[in-house]
């Protein structure tokens, strides 16, 4: 099986956060990008200790942010 990567907006808290924790659980995922507008603000992200998981600051709405975010991605 070929490892994916994917993508989490809004990981800081509610079920984004929830979503991170499962995606972690995966074997065959090679990276978590988890999104917050504030990544200061998500304390339960920066518990997680995994190599996989890469916390980036995100505004959805910004296109700036958007094209920035697909440059950074792994």
């Amino acid at each position: 099986m070929t490892p994916y990567s994917v993508l989490v907006t809004g990981a800081n808290r509610g079920i984004g956060l929830v979503l991170v924790k499962e995606f972690l659980k995966d074997a065959g995922i090679a990276h978590v990008i988890a999104t917050a507008r504030d990544p200061k603000a998500a304390s339960e992200l920066t518990k997680i200790k995994d190599n996989r998981l890469n916390v980036l600051k995100f505004d959805v709405t910004s296109d700036i942010e958007v094209n920035n975010l697909y440059k950074e991605s792994p």
